[in-house]
């Protein structure tokens, strides 16, 4: 099973974040994206260290690593093209993949930045 998590640069500070994400309503009735790690007991799960991020920096963990062991997030630039997430498939630059035939058909990846830094 993959791994769900996200990513997003902070609105304090632009540091990139990683864990869960969840929107708040805020006082205008936008909802803001916070990324947020947590911790699960018997009874509960309880938030920690929610962090406000730029919306547009949101990006999911596509469930696989390049051939560093870089994790890819949706917004990843890489040796072979952009990567975004489609409609429950990936895209490299234009070509569709789904994630099983992304590092089959492509075991050079290599991140090599992000569409936020790398523009």
């Amino acid at each position: 099973m993959r791994e769900i998590k996200f990513r997003g640069k902070r609105i304090d500070n632009g540091e990139w974040v990683y864990g869960q994400l969840i929107y708040f309503p805020t006082i205008d009735g936008e909802m803001m994206p916070m990324i947020f790690s947590s911790w699960h007991d018997e009874e509960s799960t309880i938030i920690e260290n929610a962090v406000e991020v730029i919306p547009d920096t949101v990006g999911q963990f596509t469930g696989l690593k390049d051939k560093n062991g870089v994790d890819i997030y949706d917004g990843d630039v890489t040796n072979l093209g952009n990567i975004f997430y489609y409609e429950g498939s990936f895209l490299v630059g234009e070509e569709i993949s789904t994630s099983e035939l992304l590092m089959t058909k492509y075991p050079l990846l290599e991140v090599i930045g992000n569409i936020h830094e790398n523009n």
